[in-house]
């Protein structure tokens, strides 16, 4: 039996050899992430960072074309006026909805991914 410390240095002595891991993030077809993992499984995914692993984000990104896009926290949607199409509001006050048609018409734009 050996003792402690000669223990410690034939350990120390060893060569550990280095594991790589792959972090994965697979996503659906329309590109919305189902799992993060660092196995490998059946399915569409891609290669991503240890940080993004670790934060395990599902509902604020998107894959497409291989790369995430971030949800935009401040220009996700918009009221911009529209010619036809939208609902009707008074000219003066676009909190009243103008039932004669007679009004702006407003309508709601997203910018959701970025």
């Amino acid at each position: 039996m050996t003792n402690f410390w000669q223990g410690l240095e034939e350990f120390n002595q060893q060569q550990n050899e280095t594991v790589e891991v792959e972090f994965r993030l697979y996503y659906n077809k329309c590109g919305y992430p189902l799992f993060y993992t660092t196995e490998k499984a059946d399915g569409n995914y891609i290669i991503i960072d240890q940080e993004t692993y670790a934060r395990g984000d599902y509902q604020n990104i998107k894959v497409e074309n291989g790369y995430i896009l971030q949800r935009s926290p401040t220009d996700s949607s918009k009221l911009v006026p529209h010619d036809s199409e939208g609902t009707c509001c008074n000219t003066n006050d676009i909190t009243l909805i103008d039932d004669t048609n007679a009004g702006q018409y407003w309508k709601i734009k997203t910018h959701e991914y970025r």
